[in-house]
């Protein structure tokens, strides 16, 4: 069951209903961009020092954030709040477009200001003016820094020809705001009924279920001109619990459901039925038996552990651009790589972050444009049968990747990185595609050729690379068994060099990767010719509970 909009009309609202919040912050003649704009557009031209050069660039961001959160635990909320914050973000630019006060250092560590909450012209102004004074002064201290430091390095012609800063066509996109199913009374029973679901399983000694809503609108100005205003929305419903094996081996279950709208949120019947799915995979693998050894050969990764591979090893930092600082440090040393060799050539990827829906899917990893003021591609290749193509990047030029692509992203994290390059929505393809069927069959192929007994598929990996769903299969017969203790090798870059096929259907997952939503549409399986597996230590086990649960 999910909500429409009918449902949430016989609802009555007893908290503060989120999207009324928001009403007047499409609007054109809004109050905070006024403001925003009213102070850019003074300050570019009156903010001098004495000494030091005007700013011939300034952006600033506010993000209007609402944020809920329950959170409930065996059938009783534990933490409930709603509230309200809006804080402001600087950018100031001295010196010109080739060079200028970016790529120096590390910037101060100064927190975003907390904005008046009331939509008052003249207090926000305020609030903007004191941001500005300060930002300016901290970028003219740069910029002779930066000049001074310049002078003891030698740079190569390409180096110096790179500017610092892209110029962009300016942009003007004022959206209407996100209606929010923003009840706190209603998440509060959701959460209280789903977490009552474990009360009946005493194997399970720690579980919870948080529902954390995210309604934003975040408003840029700048003094090319660039005017927006994009709404931001992150919710996610989810779900954990954890089991104790007699042996002492600490086994962790989860479901987690993130969107773009809560709209599109499961109603709690789904919710429920996914949980005690989830229950009972938890319990199953509470009884299996524990391996016995390492393990090192074909590994076929499923569904969302092959989204987490995805992610962790191509999106951290790989395949984001870095443009480093002058004395070195910083950057992506892979980008070198352009136009050359990095993976099989079975994999293409791509980046969709400018593309809606997909195959009939919707895709909450979309954002029409970026913190900077420029809109993603439609379709962006990255990665091309094995060939590094593009890397995602915002207006700080590479050597390799010199344009913006739309990937410095508004986000959610309130401190001093507001703005980060991330990925909206990510397309893994490629090459010698197989149905899901015969993806067993390969790895039972792969297996056998190389000598093994058993082979193993993967389809959950926690955050400290820990199997949380683990199948050994045979080789001699195709028998499958769930096994726990296995540990998984941090799984290198280069692991993706050695693939012996992908499935022909897509997974769709996704991630709430640090405070942005990002869209992963991967192989339902893929097989990976060498990965290492470890066992688990003795010492991760841990002594069994003296007393029974009180659930018993």
């Amino acid at each position: 069951m999910t909500y429409t909009q009918a449902s949430m009309k016989k609802i009555r609202y007893t908290a503060i209903p989120l999207f009324l919040l928001l009403s007047t912050a499409a609007q054109t003649d809004n109050p905070v961009l006024l403001a925003i704009k009213k102070e850019v557009d003074r300050n570019v031209h009156e903010l001098k020092m004495e000494g030091f050069p005007p700013p011939f660039f300034i952006g600033y961001t506010i993000t209007d954030l609402h944020q809920l959160n329950v959170r409930a635990s065996f059938g009783a909320v534990t933490r409930s709040s709603c509230n309200r914050e809006r804080i402001g973000y600087p950018f100031v630019l001295v010196g010109s477009y080739d060079f200028n006060n970016l790529k120096y250092a590390s910037p101060p560590r100064s927190r975003p200001q907390s904005l008046s909450l009331e939509n008052d012209e003249a207090g926000i102004g305020m609030s903007v003016w004191l941001d500005l004074d300060r930002e300016y002064k901290q970028a003219a201290e740069r910029f002779e820094s930066k000049k001074g430091a310049l002078r003891q390095m030698r740079l190569t012609s390409e180096e110096q020809a790179l500017p610092d800063y892209e110029k962009t066509p300016a942009v003007n996109l004022i959206l209407p705001p996100e209606m929010i199913h923003g009840d706190l009374n209603y998440w509060e029973s959701f959460a209280r009924t789903a977490s009552a679901t474990v009360n009946k399983y005493p194997a399970i000694f720690k579980s919870e279920v948080t529902v954390e809503i995210k309604n934003g609108m975040n408003y840029y100005y700048d003094s090319e001109g660039c005017r927006i205003a994009v709404p931001a929305v992150f919710c996610n419903v989810s779900f954990n619990a954890r089991v104790m094996t007699d042996d002492g081996e600490e086994l962790w279950g989860s479901v987690s459901c993130i969107r773009s709208s809560t709209g599109r949120l499961p109603g709690i019947e789904t919710f429920m039925e996914a949980c005690e799915k989830e229950i009972a995979r938890l319990l199953t693998l509470k009884d299996a038996p524990l391996v016995e050894k390492s393990y090192s050969g074909p590994v076929l990764f499923r569904d969302e552990a092959l989204s987490t591979h995805v992610r962790r090893n191509l999106f951290i930092h790989q395949l984001m651009a870095s443009p480093g600082n002058i004395n070195g440090s910083g950057g992506n040393e892979l980008e070198m790589m352009t136009d050359e060799k990095i993976m099989s050539d079975q994999i293409t990827v791509k980046s969709l972050s400018g593309t809606k829906v997909y195959r009939g899917h919707i895709l909450d990893g979309y954002f029409p444009v970026d913190g900077e003021g420029v809109s993603p591609a439609e379709e962006l290749v990255l990665i091309e049968n094995g060939v590094l193509k593009n890397m995602l990047n915002g207006r700080t030029p590479t050597l390799k990747n010199q344009h913006s692509n739309g990937h410095n992203r508004f986000n959610f994290y309130v401190d001093i990185w507001q703005k980060k390059i991330f990925p909206g929505v990510i397309l893994v393809t490629g090459k010698n595609r197989y149905a899901e069927d015969d993806m067993k069959r390969k790895l039972i192929h792969a297996a056998r050729e190389a000598g093994l007994e058993y082979a193993y598929i993967i389809d959950r990996i926690s955050i400290l690379n820990k199997s949380h769903g683990a199948t050994r299969i045979y080789v001699a017969d195709g028998r499958e068994e769930p096994v726990r203790g296995l540990g998984i090798s941090r799984i290198k870059f280069d692991s993706f060099n050695k693939i012996a096929g992908m499935s022909d259907e897509d997974y769709f997952y996704t991630d709430g990767f640090t405070g942005v939503i990002t869209t992963f549409i991967v192989p339902a399986s893929m097989l990976f010719e060498a990965v290492e597996l470890f066992k688990v230590n003795q010492s991760d086990l841990q002594a069994p509970f003296l007393v029974p649960s009180p659930t018993e």
